[in-house]
């Protein structure tokens, strides 16, 4: 993996990012989910 921003896909995220409106807000978040089977999953993103 390329040692950039989002690896692979930085190209493609700074073109997103180029051409979102000026007043457009980027989100991140991070949680951590316990599924019914008792299975703990990190879950971190943008939005």
């Amino acid at each position: 993996m390329p040692d950039l921003s989002l690896g692979h896909l930085h190209g493609v995220w700074q073109v997103f990012a180029a051409q979102r409106p000026p007043n457009a807000e980027l989100w991140t978040f991070a949680r951590d989910w316990t599924s019914e089977w008792g299975t703990t999953f990190a879950r971190q993103g943008s939005v």
